[in-house]
């Protein structure tokens, strides 16, 4: 069984943060939580190209230094190369590390943000009456955060504003304090939109709930 994501603690914390939140503004936090956002496939083909290629080398200069070599059979020579190539491949999947260094800043970033375009869509974020819905995406494996914004909420509050709150929050789950950083990120989400004017009324319904969403 694989290991949780949250806490069943942490999970009522970040519901606890998100209740405290909403009970200021009239919108809705929806937090939610992936392993990763994409398989990223081609990086256990390039960890074993890696290490069957290292292995290759070692070879031929053995082969120049070490006469023995020299004798070696071909198949021989390429069963080395193809155990080395799988042992490089199952060293990426043991190592989440070595995942993200072979994966690249960049394609983890984009990523990310299309899985947390697609999240946006799935969970109803756009599905408010006010058209103030706000997710913050946290995906654990790129340990990278997004925040989006429906546009009741987009056209008032400044980008680079968020963006503070994403990189605070990023800081946290690299530092693996994931959950003070949420609930961090979800009262300043909350001081950014009762700044903005969009304080709670009387009226005003929980639409989409107040659970963290995702993977457990």
């Amino acid at each position: 069984m694989s290991k949780l994501l949250l806490s069943e603690l942490e999970r009522r914390e970040i519901h606890a943060a998100v209740q405290a939140a909403e009970s200021r503004i009239n919108a809705e936090i929806v937090p939610i939580f992936a392993r990763a956002s994409a398989a990223y496939e081609s990086v256990y083909w390039r960890g074993g190209f890696i290490a069957a290629a290292i292995a290759g080398l070692v070879l031929t200069l053995a082969h120049r230094a070490v006469d023995v070599v020299i004798f070696m059979p071909p198949w021989l020579w390429l069963m080395i190369c193809l155990t080395s190539g799988l042992a490089g491949a199952w060293l990426v999947g043991a190592a989440p590390a070595f995942r993200r260094l072979l994966a690249g800043r960049e394609t983890m970033y984009r990523s990310v943000y299309r899985a947390a375009r697609v999240h946006f869509v799935d969970h109803d974020v756009t599905h408010t009456t006010q058209r103030t819905g706000i997710m913050i995406y946290v995906s654990f494996f790129e340990r990278r955060a997004i925040i989006l914004c429906d546009c009741g909420i987009e056209e008032l509050v400044p980008a680079q504003k968020w963006q503070e709150i994403v990189d605070a929050l990023a800081a946290g789950i690299r530092a693996g304090d994931v959950c003070t950083s949420v609930c961090t990120a979800i009262a300043a989400c909350a001081a950014l939109v009762e700044a903005s004017g969009i304080r709670n009324t009387a009226d005003d319904d929980n639409e989409l709930g107040d659970e963290p969403r995702g993977e457990p």
